[in-house]
Order: structure tokens, then C-alpha cells, then sequence
């Protein structure tokens, strides 16, 4: 069958490349027809919603959102798979759009360890320090293309260990990266936050009121009070030299096994 760009179709029947965006009324009408047509339940998320568009021969919009990447080494013997791990050797970070994972085998070696990141400055310091580390980055509240990697990654047995911004967004991106991936937390503890902001106080950094409401961290009961009772908001930047220092180590832990 003829397969139509959502933002193609959108214009041929609504005069807008944008009438059948997602979260529009227009758009979630045609999805529950589709659904009913196809006898299959509605989707509740951005992943599910694109599948169905695909099941009548729609393409959403797959290049425009890319995750940002680092240390990729998939095993996979495509030339795909050899572009990411040239690049993985040669300190280099890697967009991915939804386009290419769908279509690359990411298997990595057995229980690979992949750090999770929340702000793009992580990976460039990695990439400038030479890390040998897997890192990938949510730029901020994961996207549906960050959440289709990390989801291949989990399901190919890799274990992530995640680190973000010591705010209340922040604390609730993690909450959900840990609970949809059993993530450990990385460096995320009331001890990290606290030793970091007494480290902060005594370099003369201006603290960073903590606002907004307050979020309890499932894998830490005390972080939120640490965190409220301290008053200081920190963004990764603050940690980066003891993130840095993690992802030299889990280097050279790699290198170890081979």
C-alpha cells in the first residue's frame, strides 16, 4: 500500500502540516477510528500512538527528535553497527533519530553497564576526557526517542545506572527513568547532594534556590528533605568531575574483561 507522511496527509486533508500533530482533537479522533478499525486498544502513549499511525501505512515524524549518544558499541555486523562503534572509538557522540532505531540492531555485549544522563554538557565532557563509557543522554524530560533506546537497551540485558539535576524536575525524570528501568541511582543520594552542596558553599558558588513543589525520590527516603532543608538547587554541572571520574572507572573496568 501507498504510505503517506503524517504532515503529507495532514495538508492534503486539513490544509495545515500540522492538523494531525499529536494532542490535537483532529488527530485523536482519526487514532480511535483506527483503532476501532484495526480492533486494537487505544494507545496511552507517544510510542503506541506512532505504531498505530503505522499500522495504516502513516509515517509520523521520525528524523526530526534524536537522542543524543555516547560509547555506543553494538555487536550487531551491519554497516550501522560498524558506524557506531568507529565512532565510539574515535570519542564521538552520535544522534540517533526514531528513523535509525528502528532499524539498528543494538544488542550489547552481555550486562553492559549504560550511564544515563540528563543534560547534554555530560557528554561532551565525557567525549573531551576521552571516556570509553556507554552514556546517553535524556536532554532534559525524556523523549519518546530517548525512551525507545533506553527500551531496547533494558530489553537486551544492559543494566542503566542514572544520574540528573538535583531539583524537583529533576527528581522526577528520575523517578521515572529508575521505576520504568529499574535504574540504580548514580551519585543521587542525600550524602551526593548533600556533599555537594556544602562543596559548592565552600568554592563561593551562588547558591540556586530550590523552588517549585517538592518531590519525595523513591530510591532515596531522605533526599527530599535533604534537599528542602538545604534550600540549594544543583544541576549536573555541579557533579561533573565525580561523573567524570565514574565513567573513567567503568572504562576502565571494560577494558578489564578484554
Amino acid at each position: 500500500p501507498a504510505t503517506w507522511g503524517r504532515g503529507e496527509l495532514a495538508t492534503r486533508t486539513t490544509g495545515s502540516a500540522h492538523g494531525l500533530d499529536d494532542g490535537t482533537l483532529l488527530a485523536r479522533l482519526v487514532l480511535r477510528g483506527i483503532a476501532l478499525a484495526q480492533g486494537v486498544e487505544f494507545p496511552t502513549d507517544a510510542p503506541g500512538r506512532r505504531a498505530l499511525w503505522r499500522r495504516v501505512s502513516v509515517t509520523p515524524d521520525e528524523v526530526s527528535s534524536t537522542v543524543l549518544t555516547y560509547g555506543l558499541r553494538p555487536t550487531g555486523t551491519t554497516w550501522q553497527e560498524a558506524a557506531l562503534r568507529e565512532r565510539a572509538a574515535h570519542h564521538l557522540e552520535t544522534h540517533l533519530t526514531l528513523r535509525e532505531l528502528r532499524t539498528l540492531h543494538l544488542e550489547l555485549p552481555s550486562r553492559t553497564r549504560v550511564h544515563v544522563c540528563e543534560n547534554p554538557r555530560v557528554v561532551e565532557a565525557a567525549a573531551d576526557a576521552g571516556c570509553s563509557a556507554t552514556l546517553i543522554c535524556t536532554s532534559g524530560s525524556a523523549t519518546t526517542v530517548v525512551l525507545t533506546l533506553l527500551d531496547t537497551l533494558a530489553a537486551t540485558g544492559c543494566a542503566l545506572a542514572y544520574h540528573g539535576d538535583f531539583d524537583w524536575p529533576g527528581i522526577a525524570l528520575a523517578n521515572r527513568v529508575m521505576g520504568r528501568y529499574g535504574a540504580e541511582p548514580w551519585r543521587m543520594t542525600a550524602g551526593d547532594y548533600e556533599y555537594l552542596a556544602t562543596r559548592a558553599e565552600l568554592q563561593g558558588t551562588p547558591p540556586l534556590p530550590l523552588g517549585g513543589t517538592p518531590v519525595e525520590a523513591t530510591w532515596d527516603t531522605e533526599l527530599a528533605a535533604t534537599m528542602g532543608a538545604l534550600g540549594v538547587a544543583l544541576h549536573e554541572e555541579a557533579a561533573l568531575d565525580l561523573l567524570l571520574e565514574d565513567l573513567g572507572t567503568a572504562a576502565s573496568s571494560e577494558r578489564g574483561k578484554t
